[in-house]
């Protein structure tokens, strides 16, 4: 049975920027004593190091939920919805207009739920190609309480996220030990 989420983002995120900010502040009393510009340095990189850290098991607890907790079936990808980017360099008095924005291709997927309820939705992870052609029968994961939300079941769409910010988060904590 899955639980509404006990903490907000916002919360978690107040959260982590104090404990980075505890741990620095302790960090500047017991090893630079008074260093001022080192301080501030050390200071950036423990918040980005807990704020990746922080991404990181957030997106790992939600990639767990989905392995434990969403059930699996098949799905026909339709077609695709093609969504662009609207990036910086689409912004502003110059604007290149959205034709020329990066297209993401996001597919359309149509699946019954395990009540034999049909659903169409659109998947929230998109590429910049077509991964499967349309008509492919692919594994999908949906959420039971709102099948709308719905992801095909492949490597990059569970795990992509935790090893992308945890990986992140270890290599800045190995440089910091080893460099600091």
């Amino acid at each position: 049975m899955l639980r509404q989420r006990q903490y907000s983002l916002r919360q978690l995120l107040l959260l982590v920027t104090w404990v980075a900010l505890a741990a620095v502040l302790i960090h500047y009393l017991l090893v630079t004593r008074g260093r001022l510009l080192e301080w501030i340095g050390d200071a950036i990189a423990f918040f980005v190091l807990f704020m990746l850290a922080a991404v990181g098991v957030c997106s790992l607890f939600h990639a767990l939920r989905q392995i434990w907790y969403w059930p699996k079936t098949t799905a026909h990808v339709v077609r695709y919805c093609i969504k662009r980017d609207k990036g910086p360099e689409n912004k502003g008095p110059e604007n290149k207009g959205p034709e020329n924005a990066q297209p993401f291709y996001h597919p359309v997927l149509r699946f019954e739920t395990i009540d034999g309820q049909p659903v169409t939705t659109i998947s929230s992870c998109g590429w910049w190609r077509r991964p499967w052609p349309s008509g492919d029968i692919v594994r999908v994961r949906y959420n039971p309480h709102n099948p709308k939300w719905a992801e095909i079941d492949c490597f990059t769409n569970i795990w992509g996220m935790p090893v992308t910010f945890l990986g992140l988060s270890a290599v800045i904590g190995v440089v910091m030990f080893w460099f600091g």
